[in-house]
């Protein structure tokens, strides 16, 4: 191995024994994407050169240097497991209301209750009546997944899609397969689960939210259960 092979292996990929430790490395000569482990916490970050102050208040995934400059040290994923990851779930039983045939509704149209089970506060915001879930978290490529138990008051066929920006317009009775719309049905009065997910590059201030239509006219669809995920893709 050559010496100069050797130091840029050594300033790409190195060991620090705290975070309080990673704080004070010079961040200067180092290059984009350089990675830092900790073996007492296990933790893995990696610097984002020039990512400025946006995210300094994620307390724990973003480390600010000391030496005053606008690179960031960012928590990575560690033996399968994200920090960048959430799960939206409904907390009741939630309903949206008849909205005419094929026509696409958010969950939460009516007020229902919404809750993060998982995931960082800071990164996953969850609206409580309406399930909007905002993400302020860094740029980085997701994989969306929803899982939706849903009961009609006859045999209908249901549709689910994840929008993101409100790229399923509510109103709209577009199909939206290639952002995964899946669908199922159901005998009289009888649940039918549904998953459905798609990739995206989520971006801070972006927004998902589950959106569902009846392909058999204006029935009200009732949700007894749903959860919408969100994972590094």
């Amino acid at each position: 191995m050559t010496e100069s092979f050797r130091s840029a292996v050594e300033l790409r990929h190195d060991f620090c024994n705290t975070t309080a430790d990673l704080q004070q490395r010079y961040t200067a000569p180092l290059p984009d994407g350089a990675t830092v482990f900790i073996p007492a916490t296990g933790a893995l970050y990696r610097l984002f050169k020039g990512l400025g102050t946006t995210f300094d208040t994620i307390t724990g995934l973003v480390v600010i240097p000391a030496n005053d400059s606008s690179d960031r040290w960012v928590l990575q994923e560690v033996e399968g497991t994200s920090p960048w990851a959430g799960q939206e779930a409904s907390q009741s039983i939630n309903n949206i209301p008849a909205p005419g045939s094929d026509v696409w509704a958010a969950l939460g149209t009516l007020s229902g209750s919404f809750a993060l089970a998982a995931g960082n506060a800071n990164v996953f915001q969850v609206n409580a009546t309406s399930s909007l879930l905002t993400y302020h978290g860094v740029p980085r490529s997701m994989k969306l997944l929803a899982i939706a138990s849903m009961l009609g008051a006859a045999a209908d066929i249901f549709s689910i899609v994840i929008s993101k920006n409100d790229d399923v317009p509510a109103g709209s009775s577009s199909p939206q397969y290639l952002k995964g719309e899946q669908s199922a049905s159901n005998a009289a009065t009888s649940r039918v689960n549904i998953t459905t997910q798609r990739i995206v590059t989520l971006e801070p201030g972006d927004t998902l939210r589950l959106m569902a239509r009846s392909f058999a006219g204006d029935q009200v669809i009732q949700f007894h259960q749903a959860t919408l995920s969100v994972v590094p893709a």
